[in-house]
C-alpha cells in the first residue's frame, strides 16, 4: 500500500512536469525558501514548484535513516501559494518503509518591498524534519510564521529574518535568519540560522542551489553543520500551467 501511494505521487509529479506550459523567467529568480526556512517570495499565479528532498540522518539509537520528502506548491492566487508535503522514510534500503501523513503549506506575499522597506510574507508550514517519534518530528515544523527580506550591504546579497510559532498544546516561539546571494544567473549559496531561542537546539544550515535550466535546479545542503551535519540533496522544478 505504501509503495502504491509513493509511486502515485511520483507519477503525478512527472505528469505535471511533462504537460507544463510556458515558463516565466521571472520565476527562476525567485528564492521561495532556503534549506529549512522560508522567504517572503512565492510562486507566481498559475505557477507551481515540485520539490524532491532526499535526506539522511542518524536516529536516536544510532541507526542510519534516509528518505524522500516530496513537496507540491501552487500559485493559486496572485499573492497566495498553497501546497502539500509527503514524507516517505526508509525509501531506499531494507528497512520498513514508512509513509507519513500529508502536511499542509500556505504562504501569503503581503508586501513586495521597496528601496527602504523589506518584503513581507506570512504563512503556515506543518512539515517537520528529522526523526519522527510520538507523532512529532525531531526538528519541529515552522507552524505559523512571518518573514521579512531585503537586499543588504552588497548588490545581490539578501537577508531574511522571521519568527514562527508551533505546538498548539504548548505554544513555542522561535526565530530564524537566512542569508543568500546570486552568483551570476545560475548559482545561489545559502546560509541560515534556524530555531533561534531553542537553546541547544539552535541549528546552522548551509547549502548551494544550481539552476541547470531556468526551470530545473539541484541543491546540496548540510543541515545542523555544527553538530550532526545531516546531508540533503534536492531537485526542484518550477513552471506554470
Amino acid at each position: 500500500m505504501l509503495k502504491r501511494y509513493f509511486l502515485l505521487t511520483l507519477l503525478i509529479c512527472l505528469i505535471i512536469t511533462c504537460f507544463s506550459g510556458t515558463y516565466s523567467l521571472v520565476l527562476a529568480g525567485e528564492v521561495c525558501d532556503l534549506v529549512d526556512t522560508p522567504t517572503p517570495r512565492i510562486v507566481e499565479q498559475s505557477g507551481y514548484n515540485v520539490n524532491f528532498r532526499f535526506y539522511n540522518f542518524e536516529g536516536s539509537r544510532g541507526e542510519n535513516n534516509s528518505g524522500l520528502l516530496v513537496g507540491l506548491f501552487f500559485g493559486v492566487l496572485e499573492h497566495m501559494n498553497l501546497g502539500v508535503n509527503l514524507d516517505t522514510e526508509n525509501l531506499i534500503g531494507n528497512n520498513s518503509m514508512k509513509l507519513r501523513r500529508p502536511r499542509l503549506f500556505v504562504k501569503f506575499h503581503i508586501f513586495g518591498g521597496s528601496e527602504h522597506l523589506p518584503a513581507i510574507g506570512v504563512g503556515y508550514d506543518d512539515q517537520g524534519y528529522g526523526e519522527y517519534r510520538d507523532r512529532k518530528y525531531e526538528h519541529r515544523e515552522k507552524g505559523f510564521f512571518i518573514v521579512l527580506s531585503k537586499e543588504n550591504f552588497f548588490p545581490g546579497l539578501e537577508a531574511s529574518a522571521g519568527i514562527n510559532g508551533y505546538d498548539f498544546e504548548q505554544f513555542r516561539v522561535r526565530g530564524f535568519i537566512g542569508i543568500f546571494s546570486r552568483l551570476g544567473e545560475s548559482v545561489i549559496p545559502m546560509l541560515e540560522f534556524d530555531n533561534l531561542g531553542g537553546g541547544s537546539q539552535n541549528r546552522i544550515n548551509m547549502g548551494i542551489r544550481y539552476f541547470i535550466t531556468p526551470s530545473l535546479n539541484i541543491e546540496l545542503d548540510g543541515k545542523d553543520v555544527a553538530d550532526k551535519f545531516d546531508r540533503i540533496f534536492r531537485i526542484g522544478y518550477m513552471s506554470s500551467f
